[in-house]
């Protein structure tokens, strides 16, 4: 929610060159993929949990892999608006990513 904010915020704040045409729509992609890939990690986990961490790993350099087709994609079809994609889409890779992992270990602790 705070995130989603911050986007509104910066989509009437900022330039016009650092605004994607996609940008109020990252957010809700990267929260849906995020909770997908939780939700298939702790149903596989409960199954064995020794094979957690290991799919962990596999699912999220899949995930990194499929961000990647996204971004090839877009820069392909999209080369006026790209620069701006990818830099926000970067920072919410990258907020999701500490996120998640914060989330991880916090569990793999208890």
């Amino acid at each position: 929610i705070v995130l989603f904010a911050l986007s509104v915020l910066h989509y009437f704040v900022s330039p016009a060159f650092l605004i994607s045409d996609y940008l109020l729509l990252l957010v809700p992609f990267f929260m849906l993929t995020s909770l997908l890939t939780r939700r298939i990690n702790e149903k596989k986990a409960r199954k064995d949990a020794r094979k957690s961490l290991k799919l962990y790993f596999i699912s999220s350099s899949l995930r990194l892999f499929f961000y990647l087709m996204i971004l090839i994609a877009y820069g392909l079809l999209n080369r006026e608006d790209a620069p701006a994609f990818f830099l926000t889409f970067l920072l919410f890779y990258l907020i999701f990513t500490a996120t998640e992992v914060s989330i991880v270990v916090k569990e793999a602790s208890k």
